[in-house]
């Protein structure tokens, strides 16, 4: 299960919805000095974005919460996202070259296999977005005690 925890800001009906902070892990990494994914994480660090999620914990606005989604989601996600495009794109390519196309006429049919694979992949992720396998789950809360601290002393 991939993790993030969050803050209530709203409760609506049965869902509540959880602002995280966007964080990336190449701080850590040896790498990163030559990965173009670190720059791109600089320049989101400190945005946030705030996800609908089922409230079966009773959680009410100022807790923080820790939702998750599994592995296996995000794979599935991940290999639609990034795969598909690439295999339109090979397919559209090769199919040409098989046709005896000329090498431009190959590299406008991959390119229209690229667009193409994004298309599908933009269709096909708004059919998956609506399965709740790909919905982030409500793990745990905490809530804040407020505490007078004077009558403890």
């Amino acid at each position: 299960m991939i993790e993030e925890t969050g803050k209530v800001v709203a409760v609506d009906g049965n869902s509540i919805w959880v602002l995280v902070a966007r964080q990336s892990s190449c701080s850590t990494c040896s790498a990163k000095s030559t990965c173009g994914q670190s720059a791109l994480s600089e320049l989101t660090q400190g945005q946030q974005t705030q996800l609908k999620v089922r409230n079966h914990l009773g959680c009410q606005v100022g807790d923080t919460v820790t939702i998750g989604i599994p592995e296996q989601a995000m794979l599935k996600a991940s290999a639609l996202i990034y795969l598909l495009p690439i295999v339109f794109m090979l397919v559209f390519a090769v199919c040409a070259d098989l046709a005896k196309a000329s090498e431009a006429i190959t590299a406008v049919s991959g390119l229209i296999g690229l667009i193409a694979g994004l298309g599908a992949a933009h269709l096909w992720s708004g059919r998956l977005a609506n399965r709740q396998e790909f919905e982030p789950h409500l793990i745990r809360q905490s809530r804040v005690l407020q505490t007078d601290y004077q009558s403890l002393s």
